[in-house]
């Protein structure tokens, strides 16, 4: 499987058709409603594997269909996101510096496995590399087209199989 990721001048740059990020909305409760409301967009997150170039162009693009609307966007790798939401949000571990601790993170496309440990702890979560991660393009958008292939080729001709 390879390892090289989509190329980056793939993406749209059109603000009216390029699809807005999920973090831009977000639900806003009110009593008996619910309305979406827009929140302000910083960050944008990379797969590991990205190339230094593919995260410019990434950082390139969004600003180019004015996702940024005024602030500056950092461009932050996913498994460094994950780890500062899981750790700081949602189970802060009561980290201490020099603590150090392996993150895999499996998503859609791509599988990261990187070895963090903490510079910083409060008030703001700082991770530092420990060691070079490694990644590659086998997500589960991967798995499940793997799966679907094997129990076509094993049941397609089967009375009753139908894929649809």
């Amino acid at each position: 499987m390879s390892t090289k990721p989509w190329p980056a001048k793939r993406q749209k740059t059109d603000p009216k058709t390029m699809p807005r990020p999920k973090a831009k909305m977000k639900v806003k409760a009110e009593p008996g409603r619910k309305i979406l409301v827009a929140v302000d967009l910083e960050q944008i997150t990379v797969p590991a594997v990205w190339s230094d170039m593919g995260q410019a162009k990434t950082k390139a693009c969004a600003e180019a269909a004015r996702m940024d609307e005024g602030a500056t966007l950092h461009i932050i790798l996913e498994p460094e996101a994950a780890a500062l939401y899981a750790l700081d949000t949602v189970d802060p571990h009561n980290l201490k510096i020099e603590d150090t601790f392996i993150l895999c993170d499996a998503g859609g496309g791509t599988v990261d496995l990187i070895t963090y440990t903490v510079s910083a702890p409060k008030p703001i979560l700082k991770l530092n590399e420990a060691t070079p991660g490694t990644g590659s393009l086998c997500g589960a958008s991967f798995l499940n087209r793997k799966s679907h292939e094997f129990m076509e080729a094993k049941f397609g001709g089967e009375l009753g199989w139908d894929d649809k």
